[in-house]
């Protein structure tokens, strides 16, 4: 049975017993918590995990859905001292690199994590062209279906489905406020994994990324979807919380044209 440490914002599904980094995780759109509850398995010994659970989900499901960005941001820094003490990180995928990257912005500088790793997502300071949360309930399944992030089981029953389109679609509509809240540099390295199939974004927007950091950037180039930690195998989590910190591919990531054709 796996034992979990949590508080009001955070919850870890698997506590060290001896600890030389925290990750701190956000999830992306649509899911809670749970989303990295075996990550655990697939880091080192002495790497814990530790993952932000959004209202209106898993243990939080009876609460509404935040309305606003910046009140959730402002809720998780709130939330997110006591985990601050020692080494400790962030990792964002897709909806969750934004609320990574605008807790990091607002946390002081001796108090911020020591180094961002992201992936998934445009980055922060960028506009969205397309809001895909204004996006038909049929647009924005195919689109989801397309970047492999509706499970089956979800599918297979009307009622569950109904209220992940409903949590994506609120989730979506926070994302898209980044921009508006994304406030200056973050004061740590900032790392984006991209995966060569992931036809959210682009190469050149990846690179962009590094415009939100003067502490240094590295964009990892790996195989895989938009989901590619859904593989428990995958070279990312052997290598980018190991002391070697090295992906190398020679793949690259496709331009999507899902919405201009």
């Amino acid at each position: 049975m796996i034992k979990t440490t949590e508080n009001k914002y955070f919850i870890c599904f698997r506590p060290r017993k001896t600890v030389r980094k925290k990750v701190i995780c956000f999830p992306p759109a649509g899911v809670g918590a749970s989303f990295y509850s075996k990550w655990h398995q697939r880091v080192p010994d002495d790497v814990e995990i530790w993952a932000a659970q959004l209202p209106g989900r898993e243990f939080k499901s009876e609460q509404a859905m935040p309305t606003f960005l910046k009140t959730l941001v402002g809720a998780f820094v709130e939330d997110i001292s006591e985990l601050t003490q020692g080494d400790y990180e962030f990792y964002g995928h897709s909806f969750g690199a934004a609320q990574a990257i605008l807790v990091a912005q607002r946390l002081r500088a001796k108090q911020g994590p020591s180094r961002i790793v992201v992936a998934a997502r445009r980055p922060v300071h960028l506009p969205y062209t397309v809001e895909l949360s204004q996006q038909s309930d049929t647009t924005l399944f195919r689109y989801l279906n397309t970047l492999g992030g509706i499970s089956p089981s979800v599918v297979a029953d009307k009622y569950v489905l109904a209220r992940f389109m409903k949590l994506v679609r609120s989730d979506l509509a926070l994302n898209e406020q980044a921009y508006s809240e994304c406030d200056g540099l973050v004061a740590c390295p900032i790392e984006f994994v991209a995966a060569d199939g992931d036809i959210a974004i682009s190469i050149k927007e990846s690179e962009r990324w590094g415009e939100l950091t003067k502490k240094g950037f590295k964009l990892h180039l790996v195989e895989g979807d938009h989901f590619f930690v859904n593989d428990p195998e995958h070279a990312f989590y052997s290598q980018i919380y190991s002391s070697k910190n090295a992906l190398e591919t020679t793949k690259k990531v496709q331009i999507d044209e899902f919405f201009t054709s």
